[in-house]
């Protein structure tokens, strides 16, 4: 059952790390485009986007990664004793 969860949570970080880039994306346009009929700046808002979207990919995919070592060692152990 470990080795299960080990594998859902690394799955689940991927997921996370796809998704919040997918929605990154569309708000960045979105902003774009406000700006853009507004006439108004949005760079600050766009780059503070990036930063945090950034920030939440670096979270999910090492989370994702350590979870990832955990199943591998998980499944060699169960593997080499049964």
């Amino acid at each position: 059952m470990i080795l299960f969860n080990a594998l859902l949570l690394s799955t689940v970080s991927l997921v996370c790390v796809v998704e919040i880039t997918i929605f990154s994306h569309r708000f960045r346009t979105v902003l774009k485009t406000l700006g853009a009929i507004n006439q108004v700046s949005t760079e600050s808002q766009v780059k503070r986007i990036v930063w945090i979207t950034v920030t939440g990919n670096l979270f999910f995919f090492t989370r994702a990664f350590l979870e990832a070592i955990f199943a591998f060692l998980l499944l060699s152990y169960w593997h080499q004793y049964g």
